[in-house]
Order: C-alpha cells, then structure tokens, then sequence
C-alpha cells in the first residue's frame, strides 16, 4: 500500500508526496513516507525544522497524478526523481519560500536532504506521471 503525507509547513498549506519519498526523522534516521506514522517529526526545510505529520489523506495513488521532478545535486552532482502531487508544495532553494511544483521551471533550484544537510538541486526534468 502506497501513502502519501499531508504536513504542514510554514504558511500551515498541506504538502503530499508518494510512499516511495524518503523523509528525515528528528533522530537523524531515515523513513519512506510508506512506512512513517502519524506524529513522527520529520524535517520540512533546511533550516532544520521538524513537524510532526499530522495525518495520511490517501491510502491509494492510483488515481493520483504526480509530477517527476528528476534534479540533480549541486553538491555531489548526484541524481535523483522527487515524486509529488502536482497541487502540492516545495521548497526553494534560493527563497526558502515553498511553491507549487508547477511553478518550477527546468534550471531552477529547489531543496533536497543529502547527508542530514539541505543542499540545492537543480531540475533537469520535469514530467506527469501515474
């Protein structure tokens, strides 16, 4: 079964991303969405804040479209793909303000954890799926 988080951030708007999304707990472990509970403190911005997730809104994505964001670290130049809902939130980089996913633009920076560090990755794709 596949979950997708709802959270609050700092303008209290709601975020979701797939099961599959890792997430930072407080104790510096990591979580798939899939496998996080409710009030777990996960990390939601590189100012090292945690909130806890307050609750799950779907239990099934089959009907959900998601935007793959494949970005690549300006850090360690690897490469990954951020699955989220198309309505939701992310964080930029440069802003430190969250925006819809769809309001990014191929180049733009947006904020990704790698090694317990917010770092600035930068979108090379994006693109609807399933």
């Amino acid at each position: 079964m596949t979950y997708i988080c709802n959270t609050t951030v700092r303008e209290y708007k709601v975020t979701c991303f797939a099961g599959s999304s890792q997430v930072t707990l407080a104790n510096g472990t990591f979580k798939t969405l899939s496998d996080a509970n409710i009030g777990d403190q996960v990390l939601v911005n590189k100012h090292n804040l945690y909130e806890p997730i307050l609750g799950f809104i779907h239990a099934k994505h089959e009907d959900l479209d998601f935007l793959a964001i494949e970005v690549q670290s300006l850090a360690s130049n690897s490469s990954t793909t951020i699955l989220v809902s198309s309505n939701h939130l992310i964080f930029d980089f440069d802003s430190d303000y969250a925006r819809f996913p769809g309001k990014y633009r191929i180049g733009n920076r947006v904020q990704l954890i790698e090694n317990n560090q917010s770092v600035p990755v930068q979108i090379l794709r994006i693109q609807l799926t399933k």
